[in-house]
């Protein structure tokens, strides 16, 4: 099971960014799981599993299988969180289009970034603003994890080069739909340099594990 803390100081609402909730502003839980072929979630953990993580060979986004969004034509604001257990997610739209990130997990960015591709890993967290005012459909896609090691090496975890679906979203018409992307967000406040300069010394020896 997995959710989404959602914490909101407010901030936002300065910027005029996408804020009714689950109409254009979307939580994006990513996981991946087996299943059996009655449904059932699949777990059988083995030494690897339990090392490296364990994986599945399903996305799922939020509990459901290649979902679809019907979305304003406008500014959606997509607060995307990577519940998997091991499995980075490398996400692009199948136009490749460029969408902005705006927070991590430390909060608002001091200014949209523009990307194409972003890749999460578990527990991590991004928000990110992608423009549908061109009315065209589009699928969110993930590459293949490249992050694997050994575990990759000696599984049956599809090693294919190929992007795979995660969801699908249709832009529809709706009044008062978010159009204009800000340029700025939060000033990070500056940091006391006086305060700040201190000196510390970590011994790093695994012969004091033993």
């Amino acid at each position: 099971l997995a959710g989404m803390i959602i914490i909101d100081d407010g901030s936002d609402a300065k910027f005029d960014l996408p804020k009714t909730y689950g109409v254009d502003d979307l939580p994006i839980i990513l996981q991946d799981r087996s299943f059996a072929a009655n449904g059932s979630l699949v777990y059988r953990p083995s030494p690897l599993s339990i090392t490296y993580g364990s994986r599945g060979d399903t996305i799922i986004v939020n509990g459901a299988i290649a979902p679809v969004a019907r979305v304003p034509r406008g500014l959606v604001r997509l607060r995307i969180l990577d519940a998997a257990n091991a499995r980075n997610f490398y996400l692009r739209f199948s136009d490749q289009r460029t969408f902005h990130v705006i927070a991590s997990d430390s909060g608002f960015l001091g200014a949209p970034v523009p990307v194409t591709t972003l890749r999460i890993s578990p527990g991590e967290r991004f928000e990110v603003i992608v423009n549908f005012t061109d009315r065209q459909a589009v699928t969110l896609e993930t590459g293949p994890d490249e992050q694997l090691g050994a575990f990759g090496a000696m599984t049956e975890h599809r090693g294919d080069r190929e992007y795979e679906p995660v969801m699908r979203f249709e832009p529809i018409a709706t009044a008062g739909a978010v159009k204009v992307l800000p340029t700025r967000l939060v000033e990070p406040p500056s940091g006391d340099l006086v305060r700040a300069v201190r000196r510390r010394q970590f011994i790093l020896d695994s012969s004091m594990c033993m």
